[in-house]
């Protein structure tokens, strides 16, 4: 072949004409090629080679997947016989299947009228745009329940709510205020779950206090004065009745809310009250002086241009200003009058507002002062409540107190009782102070009698020594007047001290018991 490069015929001959050795050299080389081995079959691929050459000879790869083919499909059946056997009731129930699906396909009128109207109108009406395009569904739902939740946001009067419920059905309305959730179960759950209409031993009534006339009682009343929707028999529903159902809710939400507000504590644990002071001031302090500039400014624009030199002076600037506007806006004339009063007129307006904008912003932060200043109210109403309970006389428990719930009672009386224990200690101490006062009210009372006392034993003893004195032993008929005059005036003495002494002891025994 290299020697007859030039000679494609005679190529063409020599390759004719050894068919087999070029083929089996071709094969040789892909061999080596591919598997990286020689023609021979060398490298552990031999039985590989062996395989193949058996498979020219005859039909051994058919056999051999036949074989196999065979022995999967014997140990398939081996398998579900197994479990077939193992599980007879399968074998009924798809066997049920099949009979039911049969008698479906073999239904003349088709499968889809059997489908709820939903169903049949998505799958005949719908296409894949209306799932991106039509949200009417969610439109009206949102629609349908936001009018709802409108009516749990206050105290609406007929006519709002006559409003708010206005173009919704009636009767999905008065089933979602008056419908309790029993009547939401299914006939045979409810008539398992309620009390029988027999009674007690089939007398059509159950003991008055007894749990079943209460439960029985209950479902028939419904909630509140309202009662049950219309199609149990029930009022009809108008916008007056669900003014009054939602004021009952409301009272019985209120009653139900026994723990104090959170939004002290919160305030309390995160220090918002002294931030937001803070940003109140800053803003209003900045806001204040940001109308103060303004007023000024706009006032003092009013006075220019409403000043008649000061007009002309800035019309004169303006002239001689290099802009073509301004130039033409001062050479203008008549129009240009007409636009300064314009212009002042709006000055005059922005300097009034800007007055009543610093006037306000000025209160506002006066008040926010006295605000910062009388403390958080919650303070004031604990010490309202705490004063209240320390005024009121102790007794037994008011109506209202359960609501308070038991947690509430106990501190309220633990409370009642160290105030009373404050209070015994200061009449106690009240009580000590007053008694020893007394004491020594009386001791100095004790003290100045007998001090009376002696001074007038002393007078007594003076006065008898200068009657005896005075005396004449001398005379023998002494008369009648010389010797009674002493007498008397001793005697008037006497009685006139003894009456003054017993005078200040009572009036010292009376100071004393007071």
């Amino acid at each position: 072949l290299k020697q007859n490069n030039n000679s494609g015929e005679r190529g063409v001959v020599l390759r004719q004409g050894r068919p087999c050795c070029l083929s089996s050299m071709e094969r040789g080389h892909a061999s080596y090629k591919l598997n990286g081995s020689t023609a021979g079959g060398g490298g552990g691929m031999g039985w590989l080679e062996g395989l193949r050459r058996a498979q020219e000879s005859g039909f051994v790869g058919l056999t051999l997947a036949a074989a196999g083919a065979a022995l999967v499909a014997a140990g398939m059946v081996w398998g579900i016989y197994r479990w077939v056997t193992a599980h007879p009731y399968v074998l009924c129930i798809c066997l049920g299947l099949v009979g039911i699906l049969t008698s479906l396909a073999m239904r003349p009128g088709g499968l889809l009228v059997c489908l709820p109207q939903d169903v049949q109108d998505f799958v005949l009406h719908r296409t894949l745009f209306d799932l991106i395009y039509d949200d009417s569904a969610m439109q009206n739902f949102f629609r349908r329940w936001g009018r709802m939740l409108l009516l749990c946001l206050g105290n609406f009067g007929p006519g709002d709510v006559r409003v708010i419920t206005a173009g919704l059905d009636p009767a999905f309305v008065d089933s979602v205020l008056r419908r309790t959730f029993i009547y939401y179960l299914p006939a045979w759950l409810r008539a398992c779950l309620l009390p029988s209409n027999l009674g007690v031993a089939g007398t059509g009534t159950w003991p008055a206090d007894s749990p079943e006339a209460r439960v029985q009682a209950a479902a028939t009343a419904g909630f509140g004065s309202v009662g049950l929707p219309s199609d149990l028999g029930g009022p009809q529903l108008t916008p007056q009745r669900i003014t009054v159902l939602l004021k009952e809710k409301a009272e019985v939400r209120e009653k139900l809310i026994v723990e104090p507000d959170i939004v002290p504590a919160v305030s309390a644990v995160l220090g918002l009250r002294p931030i937001l002071f803070a940003i109140g001031e800053s803003v209003l302090r900045n806001a204040w002086s940001a109308f103060t500039v303004s007023s000024i400014w706009w006032c003092a624009s009013t006075l220019v241009l409403g000043l008649p030199w000061s007009r002309n002076v800035l019309l004169q600037g303006f002239a001689r200003l290099p802009w073509k506007e301004a130039h033409s806006v001062a050479t203008r004339g008549t129009s240009s009058e007409a636009l300064i009063a314009r212009g002042t007129r709006i000055a005059a307006v922005l300097g009034l507002m800007s007055v009543g904008g610093a006037v306000a912003a000025a209160m506002f932060s006066r008040r926010l002062a006295q605000l910062r200043e009388a403390g958080p109210p919650a303070a004031s109403s604990e010490l309202d409540g705490s004063a209240a309970a320390v005024a009121a006389p102790a007794g037994p428990c008011s109506e209202e107190e359960p609501d308070l719930g038991q947690e509430g009672l106990r501190r309220k009386v633990a409370d009642l009782e160290a105030q009373l224990q404050h209070q015994g200690r200061d009449h106690q101490f009240a009580e000590t102070k007053a008694v020893a006062e007394l004491r020594q009210r009386l001791a100095a009372s004790e003290a100045r009698g007998r001090a009376l006392a002696a001074e007038l034993a002393a007078q007594q003893g003076a006065t008898t020594q200068a009657a005896a004195t005075t005396s004449a032993p001398t005379s023998a008929a002494p008369s009648e007047s010389t010797v009674d005059t002493p007498r008397q005036s001793g005697r008037g003495s006497g009685e006139g001290l003894r009456r003054r002494t017993v005078d200040v002891i009572e009036a010292a025994a009376a100071e004393g018991v007071h």
